[in-house]
């Protein structure tokens, strides 16, 4: 329902929407915004746009100096001062909490927290100079608080910094670029420390930087030092960054084919008639420990003494290890509010299994070794697929307990004359004279192409079909936030009087509530993955095949120039212009 306060009337008289873009994204609306034009309006209504930020950093860094260089020039009105006065408020304000906190390491000694680069963050922040800066909290932030003023350059013809574009001591081409990009890759790949010194001598060696000598052919210390920053600046200007590159940046072309075959077969599922359809099933294992708690946001009062700190939390001890399964709704049947509990999303009835590993080591490390191939099919056969009473697609990780072949030989423990046999009583065609070497694996590839996976050829007899998630994609699981909800309401109830058992009550009262009370949150789960799954859909059918990289072996087989053959033709290109 639209309220009055939702729209304004226009100088005709027309009623168009009043709404910001912050709430039209808070909404959920597709906003797109264009640079130096209005929303545009048809019939009283916003058109519906959408903001497109840069999705690698030579976009990004084009823009950042964009937005640099218009910045030069600007006078400092009294808007931006205060927004500036606020953030310095707001960093000062987190550093004295934290630093009120008093929290103490292993050995009981306070933690000393160190005091922020306030003028650097902000600096870089609001894109203005340190010498700004300090005449903006000089002028307000002074021991007399009547003194108190807020600066600004508006209007009284005053313009800071130099708006005068200087060159660079190395341009930025294309050339330089790549120079630079391929030498850091290389380093990189050697496991080599790279910093901007390993840089400045590698632009010197190409001819690209001069630097002055003394007498005995050293570098002259100021000379080198100024080299530094402009390469620093440099290798800024161009995006690069410090530190440890985090993450699976750059995929295996395994990894991205099963990626592009998981989202080929999701869509086309979701796509396929209402009939045809199969309905979504995700399952997937965790655990919990019996001291694990949710309490990092508890109250507490830095002023009162007799507040009890514990210096260190008890251990983690025992875990229950934990394996459920949801389902989207029914694509078969219209969706409303009277349908059936069956019919609708939510937690697969009767596929919750839970238990406490035995041994002592199965309650550290990774929680995966305590499942196995035999009592993870067993559960597959017993609990998951009987409570299955649609045709499904039932989705899962790679783990190797998901992917046992019960009726593959254990190659490890067979002789060569043996796998010889099995090979032969197989039909499978050998060479003479072939080695044990050659003969496992042939049979490898045997038993990967023509045995199938027990939980595969169990749900294909039931009429399912098994789809693995791609590896490092666990967002495209919805059931990894099914488990985020159901450990965190159990870590928000322990207190020091927690054991295994009440854990294990607490966890089994989750679920429960969860498959009573839960079918719209998990719905709502389910979607959010889909539309991500779509959202990497579109990505790759819009992405070149250039953007895939491949090695130089590769790129030689099929005729695709190398990195040092795309310099040399940039750097003939240039000479021609």
């Amino acid at each position: 329902m639209e309220s009055d306060d939702d729209y304004s009337t226009s100088t005709q008289g027309t009623q168009v929407p009043n709404i910001s873009i912050e709430r039209a994204f808070e909404d959920g609306e597709d906003v797109r915004v264009s640079a130096g034009s209005a929303p545009n309006y048809t019939g009283g209504r916003v058109q519906k746009v959408q903001a497109y930020l840069p999705k690698n950093l030579q976009s990004l860094s084009q823009m950042k100096n964009h937005v640099t260089n218009k910045l030069k020039g600007c006078a400092i009105d009294e808007n931006l001062s205060l927004r500036v006065i606020k953030r310095v408020l707001l960093i000062q304000e987190t550093h004295l909490q934290q630093r009120a906190k008093k929290k103490r390491d292993d050995k009981g000694n306070i933690i000393r927290h160190q005091k922020p680069a306030i003028a650097k963050q902000v600096c870089a922040e609001f894109g203005i100079g340190n010498s700004q800066y300090s005449k903006i909290v000089t002028s307000y932030f002074t021991e007399d608080s009547r003194k108190r003023v807020v600066y600004s350059t508006a209007g009284r013809g005053l313009k800071p910094g130099n708006a005068t574009a200087k060159e660079r001591r190395i341009p930025l081409t294309v050339e330089n670029r790549l120079l630079t990009q391929l030498f850091i890759r290389q380093k990189r790949a050697n496991r080599e420390r790279v910093t901007a010194r390993q840089v400045v001598d590698f632009l010197v060696e190409k001819g690209r930087l001069h630097i002055e000598r003394d007498e005995s052919g050293a570098f002259e210390k100021k000379a080198i030092e100024t080299a530094c920053r402009a390469v620093r600046r440099f290798v800024d200007a161009l995006g690069f960054v410090r530190g440890r590159r985090s993450g699976n940046l750059v995929q295996k072309k395994s990894v991205l084919l099963q990626k592009e075959n998981y989202l080929r077969v999701f869509i086309a599922n979701r796509e396929a008639p209402a009939e045809d359809r199969l309905r979504e099933v995700y399952l997937d294992e965790s655990y919990i420990h019996e001291h694990y708690h949710r309490n990092d946001d508890s109250l507490w009062d830095p002023n009162d003494d007799q507040d009890i700190q514990y210096s260190k939390a008890p251990a983690k001890g025992k875990r229950y290890c934990f394996a459920a399964a949801i389902q989207g709704p029914d694509p078969r049947v219209v969706q409303h509010d009277g349908l059936a509990k069956e019919r609708k999303a939510g937690l697969v009835p009767n596929t919750l299994w839970a238990f406490c590993p035995q041994s002592r080591a199965a309650n550290t490390g990774d929680y995966h070794k305590v499942f196995d191939g035999e009592n993870f099919v067993n559960w597959w056969k017993t609990q998951l697929l009987p409570n299955l009473h649609q045709p499904s697609l039932i989705m899962m990780d790679n783990a190797s307990y998901h992917k046992v072949k019960s009726a593959a030989p254990k190659l490890g423990k067979m002789k060569k004359q043996e796998i010889k046999e099995w090979l032969q009583g197989k039909g499978v065609p050998l060479q003479d004279n072939m080695t044990a070497l050659a003969l496992r694996e042939c049979a490898r590839n045997y038993i990967k192409d023509s045995i199938p996976m027990d939980c595969v050829e169990a749900a294909e007899e039931m009429g399912h079909k098994v789809l693995f998630t791609p590896p490092y994609h666990s967002d495209l699981q919805p059931i990894e936030l099914v488990w985020a909800l159901v450990k965190g309401n159990v870590g928000r109830q322990y207190n020091k009087n927690t054991t295994m058992k009440l854990v294990y009550e607490r966890l089994i009262a989750e679920f429960h509530k969860l498959e009573q009370d839960g079918h719209q949150l998990i719905e709502k789960m389910v979607d959010k993955c889909a539309s991500l799954t779509k959202t990497m859909y579109e990505e790759i059918l819009e992405a070149d095949d250039d953007d895939y990289s491949s090695t130089d072996e590769e790129d030689e087989e099929e005729g695709i120039p190398n990195n040092a053959e795309v310099v040399e033709e940039v750097q003939d290109d240039e000479e021609a212009v």
